[in-house]
């Protein structure tokens, strides 16, 4: 077993096949990858990694009561990022920013993580490969789930100086299986989203123009 902590949410206790998983070296990859990419050499504080995103998102979905199944899909839903995330996305002209999920199946099959789902008795296919029907990890923006309510409280915190005791009101305004806020909340978040967004890619440009 192992006590994992998440200044938002708290410990967690990690055993079985997550602690399986998390050990992984495709998961251990992910600490070397920075959830705002080359923004880190912009602002050395801007260090969230993809790891800490992964690990926050499957606990969670924990939180509200996920299944083991997609406690498991949070915690790899974000395995097949290459270095400097969604900068490769904007090399390569992927407007979708979908460049991880196109490669998601080929790294997920060349990996460890098929062999340790299925001496657990499941099916990693089922699991990792229709991620519609995990509900509390993903939704259509604006709507909330858990991959959007964990980088961006955590992107609050770090980026905009929001207080951890005030992150963790917000996200307790959460819905127990179902995470949605009043229209009207829906409606703010997706500006502040549309406006984070353009201030990454300004902090995407910089970044490139930096190294």
């Amino acid at each position: 077993m192992l006590t994992l902590y998440d200044e938002l949410y708290g410990n967690f206790e990690a055993e079985g096949v997550l602690l399986e998983l998390i050990q992984s070296d495709p998961v251990q990859r992910l600490k070397g990858i920075y959830q705002g990419g080359a923004s880190r050499f912009v602002n050395e504080k801007w260090n969230t990694t993809r790891y800490d995103h992964s690990v926050g998102a499957m606990m969670l979905v924990h939180r509200l009561g996920g299944s083991l199944e997609e406690q498991i899909a949070a915690l790899l839903h974000d395995v097949s990022h290459t270095a400097f995330s969604h900068v490769i996305d904007y090399v390569l002209e992927q407007k979708e920013e979908n460049y991880h999920e196109m490669i998601y199946e080929q790294i997920v099959t060349g990996s460890s993580i098929p062999s340790i789902l299925t001496s657990a008795g499941l099916n990693w296919r089922d699991i990792l490969l229709d991620e519609s029907q995990w509900t509390l990890l993903e939704q259509n923006a604006p709507r909330l789930c858990a991959d959007r309510v964990d980088y961006t409280l955590t992107a609050w915190i770090i980026r905009c100086g929001i207080c951890t005791y005030a992150a963790r009101l917000l996200y307790k305004k959460c819905m127990r299986f179902w995470i949605s806020l009043s229209d009207l909340m829906d409606k703010w978040r997706a500006v502040i989203y549309q406006r984070q967004s353009g201030l990454w890619m300004l902090t995407t440009k910089k970044s490139l123009a930096f190294l």
